[in-house]
């Protein structure tokens, strides 16, 4: 996954982990909410999706939660590859803007 662009889906997760971690149905809900509700996940492509950015490195299960939580919930953390990803996605877009910009597209 390297430096090819992450997915619309994958960098809202990542932009909200980047503020606190979350439990799968709060990324969900992070992503449909970030999103101007286009990106309404299912269960399949959620924690695909999930698995994915596990496997890349860029999140990680986090042993913390609140005490008051149901103990079944994973909850998830952005890792350091996660934000030096999302990061870079974030450079991406905002060349992809300067360009729609400078032709007056926007």
């Amino acid at each position: 996954m390297g430096s090819t662009p992450l997915k619309h889906r994958e960098f809202l997760m990542l932009l909200a982990l980047s503020q606190q971690q979350a439990h799968g149905y709060a990324l969900k809900q992070e992503v449909l909410d970030r999103s101007g509700g286009s990106i309404d996940m299912g269960p399949g492509t959620l924690y695909r999706t999930i698995r994915h950015l596990e496997e890349a490195g860029f999140i990680a299960e986090s042993n913390a939660r609140p005490e008051d939580d149901d103990p079944r919930r994973r909850y998830y953390a952005i890792t350091d590859a996660g934000k030096s990803a999302a990061s870079n996605e974030a450079r991406r877009l905002d060349a992809v803007l300067a360009d729609a910009r400078a032709g007056k597209l926007i």
